[in-house]
């Protein structure tokens, strides 16, 4: 079972419908190639939906006490989310999407 954020979720379906197809470890130490490797090669696996740290927050550097410390580059992006918007995001996208924590689909 892997635990995710929905917009972990979506970065991940983005990134792929983009072509992308090497995710490999980041320099932050998060965990995105290995959850990634995991989805996809098992059509079967569980994702249990997680409003905070998941299981690509687990191994992260910038993962504190379960809280992002990440700042996000508004410079080009003015509207940009904090990192911790992005729970509030997940948590708001979620319950419009009759998604709840815990939760869980394969």
């Amino acid at each position: 079972m892997i635990a995710i954020k929905p917009h972990h979720f979506v970065d991940i379906v983005t990134e792929f419908g983009d072509g992308g197809t090497e995710f490999q470890p980041h320099p932050y130490g998060h965990a995105v190639h290995s959850v990634v490797k995991e989805i996809l090669g098992n059509r079967d696996v569980v994702l249990r939906i997680e409003l905070g740290a998941d299981d690509i927050c687990a191994p992260c550097r910038h993962n504190i006490n379960g809280l992002c410390d990440d700042t996000i580059d508004t410079s080009f992006r003015l509207q940009a989310p904090s990192p911790n918007e992005n729970g509030i995001c997940s948590s708001t996208g979620a319950g419009l999407n009759g998604l709840a924590s815990g939760k869980t689909t394969n």
